[in-house]
């Protein structure tokens, strides 16, 4: 892990069919991958901590261990070559994943990689009902807005400045 200032780096390994995936929903976003990724950790972060709040997290772990035994253990479909991808977080973030993965008894490796597939799989369905136009008209009307702002701003100033 390299760390800069309060942020670390590290490696996760990432199938080459779901790195694709993570670059087209980045894209589509707007955002770098790195950025999506960041996302995708606060979101996976909190959906957990409600997890165990609602004491589903507890549940999920016994179900987990339970297929584990009975030789049912769930993966994801990973088809292409592996590939690394780097994840830069502040240390809170990585504090709080490295004890969420302890938890879990998953590695933190794991958990990253299954937080970002996780995320991949529910921006691709948002994808198919819309919140990405939204996105994009929220984003068009955000900048329309800005224009109108701007050429009002000029407009006053020109008034002030005769």
């Amino acid at each position: 892990m390299m760390k800069i200032g309060d942020e670390k780096t590290t490696t996760v390994k990432l199938d080459s069919d779901w790195l694709r995936r993570l670059d087209d929903l980045a894209k589509r976003a707007g955002l770098s991958r790195r950025q999506l990724m960041k996302n995708m950790m606060d979101v996976g972060i909190d959906k957990i901590n409600v997890l165990k709040m609602l004491g589903f997290f507890k549940i999920g772990l016994l179900v987990r261990h339970i297929n584990e035994k009975s030789g049912k253990t769930h993966s994801w479909n990973e088809t292409g070559e592996i590939k690394p991808a780097s994840v830069t977080l502040n240390e809170t973030t990585w504090d709080i994943l490295d004890k969420l993965s302890e938890a879990g008894d998953i590695s933190c490796h794991k958990l990253v990689r299954n937080i970002i597939y996780i995320g991949i799989e529910e921006l691709e369905l948002y994808g198919k009902v819309g919140v990405f136009q939204i996105n994009d008209a929220c984003k068009w009307l955000s900048n329309a807005f800005g224009e109108i702002i701007d050429d009002g701003q000029k407009a006053l100033n020109a008034i002030h400045s005769k």
